[in-house]
C-alpha cells in the first residue's frame, strides 16, 4: 500500500467528513475504499506533487506556482481549505513507521517533513482562498447580470 492511501485512510478514520470531499470516493468503505482505483491513482497524484517539489526544493518560485494553481483546482473539486492541513501530519504519522524501521528517521527528518508539508499547505491554501475569492466575484457577476436581463 502506499503511504498516501493509508494517510488518506487514516484521515478518513479520524474525520469522516473528509471523505465527502472525495466525489469518487464517498460510497466506498472498508476494503473497497482501500483498494479503490481512485484512491490508489490519487495517492499516487500526491506522491507525485511531493516529489515534484522536493526535485525543484531550490525553485521556490516554480514550487509556489505549481501548489497555487493546484489549490485553485482544489477548490473546483469541493475540497475544503482546512483539511489540506490535515494532510501533513497524517503522511507523517504514516511514513515515520516505515522510516524508523530502516532507522531513516530522526528528529531532523521530522522537522524537514513538517516544514515540507507547512509550504505545501500554505500555497495551497493561497490558491484556494484565490479561487474562492475568484467564484465569489463570478457570482455577483452573474446576478448583476441577471437582474440587469430581468429589468429589460
Amino acid at each position: 500500500m502506499l503511504p498516501h492511501t493509508d494517510t488518506i485512510r487514516c484521515m478518513f478514520n479520524d474525520n469522516p467528513d473528509i471523505k465527502n470531499a472525495f466525489i469518487a470516493l464517498r460510497h466506498l468503505e472498508g476494503d473497497s475504499l482501500i483498494n479503490s482505483k481512485e484512491l490508489r491513482s490519487h495517492s499516487l497524484r500526491v506522491m507525485g506533487m511531493v516529489d515534484k517539489v522536493t526535485s525543484r526544493i531550490s525553485q521556490p518560485e516554480k514550487i509556489r506556482d505549481m501548489l497555487v494553481e493546484l489549490g485553485t483546482h482544489h477548490i473546483e473539486y469541493g475540497a475544503r481549505i482546512e483539511f489540506i492541513d490535515l494532510l501533513g501530519s497524517q503522511f507523517i504519522v504514516c511514513i515515520e513507521p516505515m522510516l524508523a524501521e530502516t532507522n531513516s528517521w530522526n528528529p531532523e527528518v521530522e522537522i524537514a517533513w513538517k516544514k515540507l508539508f507547512r509550504m505545501i499547505s500554505y500555497h495551497m491554501r493561497t490558491g484556494m482562498e484565490l479561487q474562492r475569492k475568484r467564484n465569489q466575484t463570478k457570482k455577483k457577476l452573474e446576478k448583476k447580470q441577471n437582474k440587469l436581463n430581468m429589468s429589460n
